[in-house]
Order: C-alpha cells, then structure tokens, then sequence
C-alpha cells in the first residue's frame, strides 16, 4: 500500500513537472521568441544630415560678348585690366593714338576663342555639346574646340580682335547630361555649380531632348570672376542640397500607392508610417520630419504625421503588406 502512494505520488509529481514546463516553454513562445526574433531584423535609427545630389558634367559657357577689331595697323596701348567692369563709352585702348571704346557697359576681357559670335544666347540650343576630349583625343588633334587665350600684344595688324566686352549681369552653362542623369533637374529648380574659382548659384532654365544625351541649360546672374575666360570644361553641377531625416531607399515601401517606412514602436511591432521624400542620391534618400504638408484632390491641406529622428525603423520591409502590428495580410 505504501509502495502504490509512493508511485501514484511519483506520476502526480511528473505530471505537476511537465505541467509547468509546458507553461513556461508558451511563456517562451508567447513572450520571449518574439522578441529574439526580433533581434535579428536589421534595423535603423533615423539621424538628421545632409545630402547634396550632384552631377559631374562637360558644359559650355555661353554669354553675351562683343568683339571689337583694330581698324589698322599699329602699336597699342590699353587702359582696362582684364576682367574690369567698363561703361558703355569707356576708353579701352589706343592704336597710333586712335582711341578703342567700350561699345556697351559690361567686363572687358582679352581672352578669346573665334567661337563668340557662334555661342551666343540665341544659337545655343542648336549647339552639339561634345563630351571633353580624352588625352588621346588631344594627342591626334581631335580637340576641335580652342582654348581661349589671351590676345593683348605690342602691335596689332587691321582686322586682329583687340578685345570684347561681355555682359557679366546674365550667363549661362551649358551643360551636356546623360540619360540616367537627367532625373536630378527640374526646369525653373535652383541649382550651383562648382567652377574652378568658386561655387555660383543658378537655375535650371532649359531641358532639351538631344536624342543621344540632354541639353540643360543654366542661367546665372551671380559675378563670377574668370567667367570671360572660359568656353569648355568639366563642372560638378548641384542639383540639390536640403536637410532631413536620413532613410536608406531599400527601406522604403508602398501600401495602398502611398510611400512610407516600417517605424519599430515600444511593444516591438512595425507599424507603416508615411514618408516625404525631399530628394535622393540613389541610395539613401532624404525625408521630412514630424509631419508635413500634403495637398488633396480638393485643394485643401492637411498634416500628415511622418517619422522623427531616433525613430527605429526596419532596414528592409517585407515584400507582402503588413498590418500595423506586423502581421502578414495574405492570410498565409
């Protein structure tokens, strides 16, 4: 009789044991899987930074120039530095003692081309823009745009170009843009372009379709010192520089045509969370913060409540949509 309490003891003690193991392997599951689970779905934190979109492109300069010619032969004298800004009138130069006038007020400059009266405003949207030469290019002379030079000598024969006079006050860049480019302008967008001497900001006035490659076309009314002197060169050009919340585009994801992100709330779920993007290089993208403006079909405005920085978001969203606990909606 002892021996039979004992055993049924036994079994109620097993019993009791597996019981509680049972309850504490659904705790685990229930509690504790989820969130070791979750450790291993890559994330990231969303910091504020800056991201400027940039372009590296061949571009001509195109501006409104005036040569002026010697009417004879004879020995020069000149009264205007390079790159002086002269009134129309102005007394530039004297050959034999016949005096050389500024025909408009604009920068008097001895760097010239033979290409001033062919890249003017009004022809260049008819201009093939030519990617820069190679050193082999150079090499065999394949290089048919000449460099400017400088053309201030002792003597001048009849006919030689004494000098121009450019307007310093509206010039333009135009600029040779591949096809896989060309979605970083917008016509009428502020641009700036990195030159040799400076960074000038412009504007974006024309996008032309060229077949192989895209015109666009520049405007700047910003001094720019060597200006006169240049023709062709390389140039980075900067379609964008703002600053927001930083988001890698493989997060980004669409629900119901709408673009937004999987924010990490404090219970451990992803929940959708719309985003505007002000702009991206490819890789990253840059977004609103807080919330932002969105205009309706009616014309009316409204907020839209959006991510923060610090806000943990899920590196690469599922393909499938998501409740906003997580959940997969296929029913799968």
């Amino acid at each position: 009789m002892e021996e039979e309490k004992k055993t049924h003891h036994g079994k109620r003690n097993a019993f009791l044991a597996i019981y509680f193991l049972t309850i504490i392997a659904l705790v685990g599951l229930i509690y504790v899987l989820p969130k070791v689970s979750d450790a291993f779905t890559p994330t990231v934190i969303l910091e504020y930074g800056n991201m400027q979109v940039k372009d590296d492109v061949t571009c001509y300069i195109v501006r409104t120039e005036q040569v002026v010619t010697a009417s004879h032969t004879g020995s020069t004298a000149y009264y205007v530095e390079e790159g002086i800004k002269s009134r129309k009138g102005a007394r530039v130069a004297d050959i034999n003692g016949v005096g050389y006038f500024c025909p408009a007020t604009g920068v008097v400059s001895y760097y010239m081309d033979g290409l001033e009266s062919q890249y003017t405003p009004e022809t260049m949207e008819a201009m093939d823009l030519l990617p820069m030469p190679t050193e082999e290019d150079l090499e065999n002379g394949v290089n048919v745009i000449p460099e400017p030079e400088n053309l201030s000598r002792v003597t001048v024969n009849a006919g030689d170009r004494l000098y121009k006079v450019v307007n310093n006050d509206i010039w333009y860049a135009v600029c040779r843009v591949e096809s896989a480019s060309i979605v970083k302008y917008q016509p009428g967008a502020k641009v700036s372009i990195v030159l040799p001497l400076d960074t000038v900001q412009g504007k974006v006035d024309r996008i032309i379709d060229k077949g192989d490659y895209w015109m666009v076309i520049l405007k700047f009314n910003r001094y720019y010192e060597d200006m006169p002197k240049l023709r062709r060169l390389e140039a980075t050009v900067i379609t964008s520089d703002n600053s927001g919340l930083i988001v890698p585009n493989e997060s980004l994801t669409q629900e119901e045509g709408v673009t937004g992100v999987y924010v990490k709330d404090i219970s451990g779920n992803y929940n959708f969370t719309r985003v505007k993007v002000i702009t991206t290089d490819g890789e990253y993208s840059l977004v609103e913060s807080t919330t932002f403006n969105e205009k309706l079909d009616d014309g009316t405005t409204v907020k839209v409540s959006t991510v923060d920085i610090y806000d943990e978001i899920q590196r690469k969203p599922p393909s499938k949509p998501r409740t906003e606990t997580g959940t997969d909606q296929s029913g799968e």
